[in-house]
């Protein structure tokens, strides 16, 4: 009796710890991926219909994002280079679904690149590096107080590091420019 009643006191409160302990950190099953979203306007030169005297450039910027994918035969994992994120895919019936996530997925996109689709479907590492590298850029020309950037340049490398393991590495460079205000 004596020991029933020992598990009963402790069994309880262990639980919610072990509850508490399993929650914390690691990765978690997929429900909603947090993610944190930047769009920019972008436009070449010819587009702006300004003459020199309207805009400053500020600098030109350049943001990186590498993502290392490992392959395996049933699940596809990808982390960022500084494991901030990281995110693994399965198969179920023939079909590539969300796994699990640690951290928060910040992604960037150019106005041309939206068309109509902004944050998380099934995303190619290739697609998480460049969006990645475009949130980097934009947080850079929010720090400038910049209006926007102009001819971005986006390049993605792709190396295979090992038989199941390919990194992408993407780079996105551009002017940050301050439209001049008649006050």
């Amino acid at each position: 009796m004596k020991n029933v009643k020992s598990i009963a006191f402790w069994g309880l409160p262990m639980l919610f710890i072990l509850v508490f302990l399993s929650s914390c950190g690691g990765a978690k099953p997929v429900s909603v991926i947090p993610q944190s979203v930047n769009t920019v306007n972008t436009v070449g030169l010819d587009e702006l219909n300004l003459t020199r005297s309207d805009y400053q450039i500020l600098n030109t910027v350049t943001a990186e994002a590498s993502v290392t994918c490992n392959y395996g035969k049933r699940k596809i994992e990808m982390t960022d280079e500084t494991e901030e994120f990281y995110l693994s895919y399965k198969v179920v019936n023939n079909s590539w679904l969300y796994d699990k996530y640690r951290g928060v997925m910040k992604l960037g996109y150019l106005s041309r690149d939206v068309n109509g689709r902004i944050g998380v479907g099934i995303m190619t590492p290739d697609e998480l590096s460049r969006r990645m590298a475009i949130y980097r850029a934009i947080n850079m020309v929010q720090q400038y107080g910049a209006d926007g950037i102009i001819e971005p340049t986006v390049s993605t490398n792709v190396e295979e590091v090992r038989k199941d393991v390919v990194v992408y590495k993407t780079t996105v460079t551009g002017k940050v420019i301050k439209l001049k205000t008649n006050k």
